[in-house]
């Protein structure tokens, strides 16, 4: 059986986050290997669907984000509304490049 393709979805918690998680739960379930990347997974559980697993992932976070990214074909990052998204949103692209 052919690996599923992995999609992230960091910033997965936020009303943004979870309407995309929905999507890709009620659309793909059967098709993709689903994460939801999050700061904290205890508050996660709007999250539990179908064919997504929860994933402890700290925005900005390089050096770790490196090695939760290995393996995956799609990230989707969504951007938190802080002042420094930029620079969160940077870093995590980066790991996701490097990974």
């Amino acid at each position: 059986e052919m690996a599923k393709p992995v999609v992230f979805v960091i910033g997965a918690s936020g009303n943004i986050g979870q309407a995309t998680i929905q999507a890709l739960s009620s659309k793909y379930a059967d098709k993709l290997e689903i994460r939801a990347g999050v700061r904290n997974p205890d508050k996660a559980d709007k999250l539990k669907l179908p064919g997504v697993t929860i994933v402890q992932a700290q925005m900005g976070d390089k050096d770790t984000l490196i090695n939760t990214f290995k393996g995956v074909d799609a990230l989707y990052i969504v951007t938190p509304p802080t002042e420094n998204r930029a620079a969160l949103t940077i870093r995590t692209a980066e790991a996701a490049k490097e990974a």
